[in-house]
């Protein structure tokens, strides 16, 4: 399994800090982190598109993000109509977004082409703009 997640502290001290602040900046939280995940897994599977590494279609169907309430039992079919599960064998907590794949070539893919990676780190700086902003609106 191939996951991205953001291993600095910035974004857990930003979650931390809105954590103080009740349900509706808990929900907004949420919101935030799920487009994370939406963008990242966008992001990747354009990525990989992009540079060729598309054959049947199972990679770049395998890409999902998971939350503790989102894609959970993830399944997905490559251009042949063959289906596969997909689940990336995490058990993210509320306030947690994994995005990956399950794809046994997947890491070898991505040592030629980093597809995954950039997207996150990426994505990790606007997460940082977007609970930063959402900070200074409490």
């Amino acid at each position: 399994m191939l996951k991205a997640e953001f291993t600095d502290n910035s974004v857990r001290n930003l979650l931390r800090d809105l954590e103080k602040y009740g349900q509706e900046q808990h929900q907004k939280t949420k919101d935030n982190l799920h487009e994370a995940g939406i963008n990242i897994e966008s992001e990747a599977k354009k990525t990989i598109t992009l540079d060729g590494h598309v054959d049947t279609g199972r990679l770049r169907s395998s890409i999902h993000y998971e939350s503790n309430t989102v894609n959970r039992a993830f399944r997905y079919s490559d251009d042949q109509g063959s289906t596969f599960t997909g689940s990336l064998g995490v058990r993210p907590d509320e306030l947690e977004v994994y995005a990956g794949t399950n794809v046994e070539y997947a890491e070898k893919i991505r040592q030629i082409d980093d597809y995954l990676f950039p997207p996150a780190e990426k994505e990790r700086v606007a997460l940082i703009g977007r609970l930063k902003k959402q900070l200074k609106e409490v």
